[in-house]
């Protein structure tokens, strides 16, 4: 069960932020806990920040040479058509 927690900030100026953090735990038996959030669409209007702890390997933020987790491609997949950009410096592993 993944674990999460959704902040709402109102700025003065009226502005809407939701910041979600949630934790994925390394499945046990290769199999993801991630369908509920691959499921989603993201409003494109909504300012958002997403903080995730993946446990996922992928092409897009792991060192070279590591091998991608299963469903690393879905997880860049779902990124990708959210519009969403990993923050984390190139070749510095989390």
């Amino acid at each position: 069960m993944p674990n999460s927690l959704v902040v709402k900030i109102n700025l003065q100026d009226n502005t809407k932020i939701t910041v979600i953090n949630t934790y994925h735990a390394v499945p046990s038996r290769g199999r993801h806990d991630l369908h509920y959030l691959l499921q989603h669409e993201i409003d494109e209007l909504m300012l958002m920040i997403l903080i995730r702890d993946f446990n996922t390997y992928a092409h897009r933020w792991s060192l070279p040479g590591r091998a991608p987790s299963s469903w690393g491609a879905e997880l860049e997949e779902w990124l990708n058509q959210n519009g969403l950009q990993v923050m984390n410096p190139d070749g510095v592993p989390t």
